[in-house]
């Protein structure tokens, strides 16, 4: 789970596990909390493994809930405090997503376990289905992140981009418009990369599923999986992934100082609404807090992440 793949915005909402969700509740909703892509769109579990995974995630609410959330709104009362500021320094960004990331391995960490428990309960039809499905997601990665025309890469960035921003920023000037333009044209292409690291993650978790009953190897092999997110770039990539970060950081930085008033209201405003869903779940009674958790909630746009896309989630690479 480190560095989760959709997090540039993050550092301004400070969503944390919740990256591909606009809500406190969906996070404890979907597995993509406990494990490093959403299970549930790959394998249909039955109800053995349906009451496995309930029963793991009920104790884990509540362990969130009492341990964690305090802790991020108190975070995210910091985040909005240094974005009320004129300008904000990239320097500032860092801090905070180098706290999301902090966040988000303590989690990680705390699941490792359950994870490994429910991956090994999948049957080898499932797993066969699982590979099928990976298969079938990673042509069309490449179909449409890797293969399509540059001007139809650059377009998508773009659009992905501004549809981000303007979840916390509302609908976006001109100059803004501009800078999410320049700094799609000035990543560095990272895609291919992505995507290769992201087939050799699913190789390697098909591997240690395939080899689920040689305990406890299997369950170091899925926290290895879930923290570290399998292959490392090497050092010529990870200049690169390094380099697009910056001018993620940067292009956020760009934005906020561009921003209008009433902008400025609404970030703050996105970021309030978390800090009192964050403070309302603390509090909640153990069962109350789960019926809240277990709500279906509609899923957002997810929030980019300048840190490193990881192959983990399948996420949209940067460039």
């Amino acid at each position: 789970m480190r560095s989760r793949p959709c997090l540039l915005a993050a550092l301004l909402a400070a969503t944390l596990l919740l990256a591909g969700c606009g809500s406190v509740r969906i996070a404890y909703n979907q597995l993509d909390w406990l494990v490093p892509w959403s299970l549930r769109d790959y394998v249909q579990l039955s109800d053995e493994q349906r009451g496995l995974f309930e029963a793991r995630l009920e104790q884990r609410i509540v362990w969130h809930c009492t341990s964690e959330l305090p802790a991020y709104a108190e975070f995210l009362r910091g985040v909005d405090q240094d974005l009320a500021a004129e300008r904000v320094e990239v320097a500032t960004l860092e801090r905070h997503a180098d706290r999301i990331e902090a966040f988000v391995r303590t989690v990680g960490e705390a699941v490792a376990q359950d994870v490994a428990d429910i991956l090994a309960a999948l049957d080898e039809a499932q797993i066969d289905r699982l590979a099928a499905r990976f298969e079938r997601s990673n042509r069309e990665a490449r179909e449409k992140y890797v293969d399509a025309p540059a001007d139809e890469l650059h377009a998508g960035r773009v659009e992905r981009m501004e549809k981000r921003l303007r979840r916390w920023f509302g609908r976006l000037n001109t100059e803004q418009r501009d800078l999410v333009d320049a700094w799609s044209r000035n990543l560095e292409p990272a895609a291919e990369e992505w995507l290769a690291r992201r087939v050799a993650w699913q190789d390697d978790l098909l591997d240690a599923l395939r080899k689920r009953d040689e305990r406890p190897d299997f369950d170091a092999r899925i926290r290895h999986l879930l923290l570290d997110a399998g292959i490392a770039p090497d050092s010529a990539q990870q200049a690169r992934i390094e380099r697009n970060r910056q001018r993620s950081f940067e292009l956020i930085a760009a934005v906020h100082a561009e921003a209008t008033a009433a902008q400025r209201e609404r970030l703050s405003r996105e970021i309030q609404s978390l800090v009192r869903q964050f403070d309302v779940l603390a509090c909640a009674d153990p069962a109350i807090a789960r019926l809240s958790a277990l709500a279906p909630v509609p899923p957002r746009a997810p929030i980019p992440d300048p840190r490193k896309e990881s192959p983990a989630a399948g996420a949209v690479p940067a460039a």
